[in-house]
């Protein structure tokens, strides 16, 4: 893909268009793009823009990406992973409310 296209797929993770946000998520899996953000925001849990991006990046990507971002982390890493998406769960069900 090349790195000038990927800030316009990362924008599309704010699509309005379920779909449209979920093939974003999917091509930045794809690419290695997502592997390499999650290890980031896990590295650095406290970057908020890095944490807020790979929350927005799996909420789009739906399950199957996920787990497939869960079997490319070492053991010790699926813990940090789930904390991350449970306070994106949080935050989601706060501004619901």
């Amino acid at each position: 893909m090349g790195s000038v296209a990927t800030p316009a797929v990362i924008h599309t993770l704010w699509h309005g268009d379920a779909f449209a946000a979920n093939n974003a998520a999917e091509v930045l899996f794809l690419t290695g793009d997502t592997l390499e953000m999650v290890r980031a925001a896990l590295t650095r849990p406290d970057a908020g823009d890095r944490t807020a991006l790979v929350q927005r990046l799996l909420a789009s990507s739906g399950p199957h990406l996920v787990r497939a971002v869960q079997d490319q982390l070492d053991p010790a890493q699926h813990a940090q992973l789930d904390r991350l998406i449970a306070a994106r769960d949080a935050f989601a069900s706060v501004r619901r409310g």
